[in-house]
């Protein structure tokens, strides 16, 4: 059961489509007409998803619409065998219900079963059988670009062979003749086994040879064996002659290599004889030389060690006379800047220079001077607070003064409520003046233009309020005008009170605004003076000391600050250049500070001193590093003989190295094999003489062992024989079954393959025919007369062309046909296929590598298949406009809806709309025969 045929698909939200969409698909030939990117590839998509449970390349996670929320459905209504059938597939399973309204779930293998013929995935594992099947449904009843190559290329003749056997009727034999060919194929050769056997036969006929020969020599096993156990001494066990003999061969490689061993050492003790004793007589000359420069070396590098320590010392003393010097130099230069420092600081303060002062007066006049440096540093640090604290708040006192009288003159709230009592009330007679101006306004107008046009209109002569008679029309209306400029005079006095009283209110209001920014600037100057004094409060706190005169606001004064600044500074001048005189003194040595002489004339005297001094400390300078270069000599000189000593000694540990090295070799080898033995001559001879013996030995049992080997090997020889005659019988059964096995498969491949011809040739036309015929009349430019194979049942696609004579030629199309040429070829085998197999065919964008005069004779043919066959349906896609209304003009003079026309429009993201139409026609063809197209 493969007959299929669908009627109509229902697609939501699967892949390009949005929402729900239905199809017809019952027409001799739906053409399928959108953009790109509208969804006509997502129909072709929607069926092969129904009916194969997947889509060839695209993804499960793809399958559903990115922009719909909701479920994945298609359901597909189609006549499976001349029965209608629904079949519906979401993102769960598949589900198919029959006309009689019997509905389960259907599994993958199942569906594909009944839509596939039993040859494809014949005698394949289950999940290898679903994929074959999956892919001969997609080949054969849908046609994208990727499928060309399957109709067309020699590489994928086999698969197109399977396809179209299937549908000429002879697709069950193609399996059987693969297995058969896979089966020859992996039957293993005979070389292997025949060289085998020959190799048997010949060890068989060596040991018939030597049977007699071997008879003898069995007897005297036991015998042989037991001598051979006795002389390696070891047991003979219970266990088989050759087991025994091998045993026996280990235990003699081991004692010989032993033997070998020991032979080896022998000779390293031999040759290293004579060096070994020379090397133990030079050691102790060595160890004696070597004692004598060790005592020599050391006594010379406490020797250098005792300069070194000199040196050192010098330098050290060196250094502190260099340090004293740079001191007294150091000093003397602070000491006159400070005091040309000191003195004009002084000037600037008293008015004269301190030359003939001393230091006691000096600072009796700077009481600040005697205080040490931390609380120098504290009152400097407690004055730049109190000067930042001034700088922030402080205010002069007439500014203060001018602010206290603006805010006692303006921070009265009285004059501005009063004018804003009178403001309001105002306002309120503003209001009522306004009021009584409208309401007298309207009346006046009301009652006049009413009067006018009741009086106008009617042509009264009596008022229509007081009814009096003016005794015309005119006279009346001359009254109404004299009654409004009656009614005038009270308008405009209560307009002029209305403006004055404007007026009024305008001067209150810049009276009022004024008011209000004094009022806010007596605020601002009150909270400024109550900042100020805030400030200075918080503040006070930091300048409350006893050496500092008390302060308030009103008394706060920036000159004073600045004074007592200024005393500081020169206080804590004075103080270190009193240090800087008390360090002269004590590098003069002098710890007593002279109160007594002029500051004049302290700088000139102590110059002197600490001059005399530094020609003190050169003097000492000089004698210290005469005595330095002295000591380093000396030392240079002892490292030169320290140094030579050192490189004999080194050289003498190299030697005694060289013969402890070769001693202590020879005396572990010694070790080894003598046993911690005293060293001597005689002991080697001895070790000599038992090797010696022991060689002997060893080939005695070498000997024996070989006479037990051949006593062995000869009771052997008998059960050799009858194995080799149980494997050469063996060998030729499984030579002979695998004969058998090859010539029975050869014929079966023979009758299989004959008869696989025999149909091809008998059937094949059918094939080749209609796509011959459809191949012509597709190709504008004839140079090919039609079709043909080349292999029997092979499918391989030749080209007939005009040759020379009555022959004809035949390319290959795979190698000598365009691009073009070889999808027009694949597109009319693909047709001429769907022809013999029936039912439904989808064609994505078959005609776009089609020129224009190939598109029309494509299109002709397209109209004599749909209304040909009546049992076959194709399903076109296509996103040209010239093709869609080409086919409708075709179509044009049938009916019967030979053609249905699917416009879709819109997007994935927007939804997808479609409009359906259908026209022509399917008349009916006795002769079976296409008719001749119409251009």
């Amino acid at each position: 059961m493969f007959d299929l045929r669908i009627l109509s698909v229902k697609i939501k939200n699967f892949r390009g489509i949005k929402g729900e969409v239905t199809l017809p698909l019952d027409a001799g030939l739906t053409v399928i007409y959108a953009v790109n990117g509208t969804g006509k590839s997502t129909l072709c998509h929607a069926v092969e998803w129904v009916l194969t449970g997947e889509v060839a390349e695209v993804p499960a996670d793809a399958l559903v619409c990115h922009f719909a929320t909701g479920t994945t459905e298609v359901t597909c209504v189609c006549l499976l065998d001349g029965k209608k059938t629904t079949l519906v597939r979401t993102l769960q399973g598949a589900t198919l219900q029959t006309e009689e309204g019997e509905e389960r779930h259907i599994k993958d293998d199942e569906l594909l079963a009944m839509l596939t013929p039993a040859e494809a995935g014949l005698k394949a594992r289950s999940n290898i059988a679903t994929r074959n099947k999956r892919e001969w449904l997609r080949h054969s009843r849908w046609l994208y670009s990727h499928s060309l190559a399957l109709l067309v290329d020699e590489a994928e003749s086999e698969q197109r062979s399977q396809i179209f056997a299937n549908i000429l009727g002879y697709g069950h034999l193609l399996p059987q003749q693969k297995l058969l060919m896979d089966y020859l194929r992996h039957l293993p050769h005979s070389v292997s086994l025949y060289k085998k056997l020959r190799d048997t036969e010949t060890k068989r006929q060596e040991l018939e040879q030597k049977r007699e020969h071997y008879g003898i020599l069995a007897t005297r096993t036991e015998e042989r064996l037991t001598a051979l156990c006795d002389a390696l001494r070891i047991p003979r066990e219970n266990v088989p002659p050759r087991t025994q003999l091998d045993r026996a061969l280990m235990t003699l490689q081991i004692r010989q290599f032993d033997h070998q061993l020991q032979q080896t050492r022998y000779r390293q003790l031999a040759e290293t004889w004579e060096s070994a004793h020379y090397a133990e007589k030079e050691l102790t000359l060595a160890d004696q030389k070597h004692l004598y420069f060790e005592s020599e070396i050391r006594s010379r590098e406490e020797k250098q060690s005792e300069r070194k320590t000199q040196i050192r010392a010098l330098k050290h003393h060196i250094a502190e006379v260099n340090h004293q010097r740079d001191r007294v130099t150091e000093t003397l230069t602070t000491l006159n800047n400070q005091w040309e420092m000191v003195s004009e600081r002084v000037f600037e303060t008293i008015g004269e220079y301190p030359d003939r002062l001393t230091l006691a007066q000096l600072q009796a006049m700077v009481p600040e001077s005697h205080l040490s440096s931390a609380m120098s540093g504290k009152r400097l640090s407690l004055l730049h607070k109190a000067l930042a604290v001034h700088r922030a708040c402080w205010l002069d006192e007439d500014t203060r003064k001018e602010w206290q009288e603006y805010i006692l003159e303006y921070s009265d709230e009285a004059p501005l409520k009063a004018r804003g009592e009178r403001f309001q009330v105002l306002r309120e007679k503003r209001d009522s003046f306004r009021f009584r101006q409208i309401h007298l306004n309207d009346t006046l107008t009301q009652l006049m233009n009413l009067g006018e046009r009741i009086v106008s209109h009617s042509g009264e002569t009596h008022c229509p309020l007081c009814s009096h008679d003016w005794e015309g029309n005119a006279s009346l209306m001359e009254a109404i005008r004299q009654s409004e400029s009656m009614l005038s005079p009270a308008l405009q006095a209560l307009k002029t009170e209305l403006q004055q009283t404007e007026e009024e209110m305008g001067q209150l209001r810049e009276e009022i605004r004024d008011l209000k920014v004094k009022r806010d600037r007596a605020t601002s100057y009150q909270e400024r003076l109550r900042r100020a004094d805030k400030t200075f409060l918080e503040q006070k706190a930091l300048l409350d000391v006893e050496w500092l005169t008390p302060l308030t606001p009103e008394t706060w004064r920036h000159e004073t600050l600045e004074n007592y600044l200024t005393r500081l500074n020169m206080g804590r001048m004075i103080a270190e250049f009193a240090d800087k005189i008390r360090q002269a003194e004590r590098l003069l040595d002098d710890q007593t500070l002279r109160n007594d002489v002029a500051l004049g004339d302290l700088p000139e005297e102590y110059s002197s001193r600490l001059t005399t001094t530094q020609r003190t400390h050169d003097i000492l300078l000089t004698n210290l590093a005469r005595q330095q270069a002295e000591l380093e000599l000396k030392l240079g000189q002892e490292s030169v003989l320290l140094n030579e000593l050192i490189s004999e000694r080194n050289h003498i540990e190299i030697v005694l190295r060289g013969y402890r090295e070769t001693w202590d070799s020879f005396r572990t080898l010694w070790d080894s094999f003598t046993g911690n033995s005293p060293v001597s001559q005689k002991t080697l001879s001895e070790y000599k003489n038992t090797l010696d013996s022991d060689l002997t030995a060893d080939e005695n049992i070498t000997l024996l062992y070989e006479k037990a080997k051949i006593a062995v090997h000869a009771a052997a020889a008998g059960e050799d024989y009858i194995l080799l005659l149980s494997e050469e019988k063996e060998l030729r059964q499984r030579i002979e079954l695998q004969a058998k096995r090859k010539q029975v498969a050869n014929v079966a491949l023979s009758e299989v393959t004959h008869e696989i011809e025999k149909l091809a040739d008998a059937r094949i036309n059918e094939l080749i025919v209609p796509a011959s015929e459809l191949f012509s009349r597709m190709h504008a430019n004839e140079v090919y007369k039609g079709l043909n194979i080349a292999g029997k049942g092979e499918l391989r696609w030749r080209a007939l062309v005009e040759g020379p004579g009555d022959n004809d030629d035949a390319l290959v199309a795979d190698s000598y046909f365009s691009q073009g040429q070889r999808q027009d070829l694949a597109l009319s085998l693909y047709l001429a296929r769907a022809r013999s197999l029936g039912g439904t065919f989808f064609l994505d964008e078959p005609v776009a590598h089609l020129d224009d005069l190939n598109r029309a004779a494509m299109v002709d043919i397209f109209r004599v298949l749909s209304v040909q066959n009546p049992d076959m349906n194709l399903v076109l896609t296509t996103n040209s406009d010239l093709l869609r209304r080409h086919l409708i003009q075709k179509y044009a003079l049938l009916s019967d809806q030979a053609l249905t026309v699917i416009t879709m429009t819109g997007n994935p993201h927007q939804g997808v709309d479609v409009t359906v139409s259908s026209t022509g026609r399917r008349p009916h063809f006795p002769d079976n025969r296409l008719p001749a197209p119409v251009w």
